[in-house]
């Protein structure tokens, strides 16, 4: 008898550790099975404005410009084991000057995971505020050799506000996470601002050569005053609906002998209050 309640006893205690074993795996296979593969990427697809360059891809030293008002569209993309994998998330963190907006985002999946659910999205859409896009409990039932992937598309408007002067550059990342763990990073996204850069100088010409000499400082009434206006753009972005205005007391009578430039011609001249010019 004592060798069968040995025997029953060993036995009772080898069937608790199965049991425990079962139950770790269980947890591992369940919990961390999304630390196995990952791939998490964060690109940019698309920019909105056919101004703005697009042939850089937005990595480091190799920054994407973009335009103020301009809407970014960025691409998350990450793989999903087979398996199930709980309280999976990816946080992006979205920098002052960009805003994400709200039900911007589009969901895909590739090679069917068999998972149907819905994303649910944190974040309230303002300048800097960070955007988590929440899947819950994803389950991938697809057991062949192909690799299984989801990506969710957002946009991000590049917001005019004093901060994004000509040159900022706006980096956004992105962390995949699954039952409070971090389980991926993406590489940093970055978008630098660019801006036109004008400037304007106005000089009185001397009456004999328009082009050369000194400044007038005295004139009688009768006499030819000669001005230059030169309007200069060193900057990296079109100016749009650019006008200039020249104010001229209401005992001159103006007239305009011609426009030299270097680059598009300017539009029409509006002479809409005598004597005052406007250039549009």
């Amino acid at each position: 008898m004592p060798h069968l309640f040995s025997s029953l006893f060993h036995l009772q205690r080898n069937i608790r550790y199965l049991i425990l074993m079962f139950l770790l795996l269980g947890f591992l296979f369940t919990s961390d099975l999304l630390m196995a593969q990952t791939n998490l990427t964060l690109s940019i697809a698309s920019t909105s404005e056919p101004d703005s360059s697009d042939t850089k891809d937005g990595s480091a030293d190799n920054e994407r410009p973009v335009l103020t008002g301009e809407v970014v569209t960025y691409s998350l993309v990450f793989e999903i084991a087979e398996g199930t994998s709980n309280n999976v998330n990816t946080a992006v963190s979205i920098p002052d000057g960009l805003e994400y907006i709200a039900n911007s985002y589009i969901l895909s999946v590739t090679n069917d995971t068999g998972w149907s659910d819905t994303v649910s999205v944190i974040g309230n859409g303002s300048s800097g505020a960070d955007v988590t896009f929440d899947f819950g409990t994803i389950t991938n039932t697809d057991s062949d050799a192909n690799v299984e992937t989801i990506d969710i598309s957002f946009n991000a408007l590049v917001l005019n506000i004093a901060a994004n002067q000509d040159g900022n550059q706006l980096t956004t990342n992105a962390t995949l996470n699954a039952n409070g763990s971090t389980a991926d990073s993406s590489e940093d996204c970055i978008v630098e601002v660019i801006e036109p850069n004008l400037s304007v100088d106005k000089r009185q010409l001397p009456t004999f050569n328009p082009l050369f000499g000194p400044e007038m400082t005295e004139a009688d009434a009768g006499d030819t005053i000669f001005y230059r206006i030169v309007i200069e753009h060193t900057g990296n972005a079109r100016a749009y609906d650019v006008t200039v205005t020249d104010f001229f007391p209401d005992d001159y009578v103006v007239s305009v002998l011609c426009c030299i430039t270097t680059g598009p011609t300017p539009g029409a001249l509006v002479d809409s209050n005598p004597p005052n010019l406007v250039f549009s």
